[in-house]
């Protein structure tokens, strides 16, 4: 199929498509010429895989390559697959308090009503 089709099929357009194979989520078609390239069912699964990740997981792109690696290229052993999938898997760790310049650049904004603290900006 072509991208347009993946993208059809997939639900997913083909700017975002294209943006998965410059990021290697997404494992390149078999070209046929120089601007065209053919996509089969692993692409499809492929995309629904990275689509799950990133929408229910809430992965970033790059924690999606860490786990698009692991499977392609599993590691030796189960133990060392299933600590790359935690690692990849592992919730942020932002942790950082807004700084004073912070809660000053949002106080200055004039939110009427606006209390700004380092707690109402903890993400």
């Amino acid at each position: 199929m072509r991208i347009s089709e993946l993208s059809e099929r997939s639900g997913v357009t083909i700017a975002t498509l294209k943006y998965y194979l410059r990021e290697g989520v997404l494992h390149a078609g078999e070209l046929q010429g120089a601007t065209r390239a053919v996509y089969d069912e692993s692409h499809l699964e492929r995309v629904r895989l990275v689509r799950t990740l990133v929408d229910v997981g809430r992965l970033s792109i790059e924690r999606v390559r860490e786990v698009v690696q692991a499977i392609d290229a599993p590691p030796a052993t189960r133990h060392d697959l299933l600590g790359a999938a935690h690692e990849a898997l592992r919730p942020p760790t932002h942790t950082a308090a807004p700084t004073d310049d912070a809660l000053a650049s949002v106080a200055a904004l004039g939110v009427p009503d606006c209390q700004c603290s380092a707690a109402s900006l903890q993400l």
